[in-house]
């Protein structure tokens, strides 16, 4: 589960020919408005598009490889493991089902935030608040998770729960 390279992509190529949308970064999400007729007698006036080639969207509305997704990604598995349950209700194979894709697309930092609350280690969920960030420019580099504190907790400074919760 840690390691999937049947899904690598070279960096600055456009991802997801293959993924896992249960570790999906949020920014591979995109809400399109409805066109067809079919789609116009919905009650929903958008729908939710995987920004990945063969879904129709422009090249530019396409996402290039950068290390922010496996950063998103390794914080969904350290998630799973520090918690042991999953950071989204996804199926067996990891995917998340349609109504699921639709909560991921309205996740807000705040919810994220609210999420962590379960997280017992002090500096697991510090570490995770920094890790899941909604905005892929506010996510550490991996060189950096392996400097935090959950990684030398004999280096930990007092306080982390104001960090967190601050």
């Amino acid at each position: 589960k840690a390691i999937d390279f049947d899904a690598c992509t070279k960096m600055g190529d456009a991802v997801g020919l293959k993924l896992t949308t249960g570790s999906i970064p949020p920014e591979m999400l995109k809400i399109v408005k409805r066109t067809s007729e079919a789609d116009a007698e919905s009650r929903n006036e958008s729908k939710i598009v995987l920004r990945q080639p063969g879904t129709g969207l422009d090249k530019s509305d396409l996402v290039l490889a950068d290390p922010s997704f496996d950063v998103w990604s390794y914080g969904i598995l350290m998630y799973q493991l520090v918690t042991g349950r999953s950071f989204f209700h996804t199926d067996l194979q990891g995917n998340l089902e349609e109504e699921g894709l639709k909560d991921f697309s309205r996740l807000t930092q705040s919810d994220i935030h609210k999420k962590l609350g379960s997280v017992e280690d002090v500096n697991a969920r510090v570490l995770l608040s920094r890790i899941l960030r909604l905005d892929p420019s506010e996510r550490p580099t991996m060189a950096e998770i392996g400097q935090d504190y959950y990684f030398h907790p004999s280096e930990s400074p007092q306080g982390r729960k104001a960090e967190f919760f601050g």
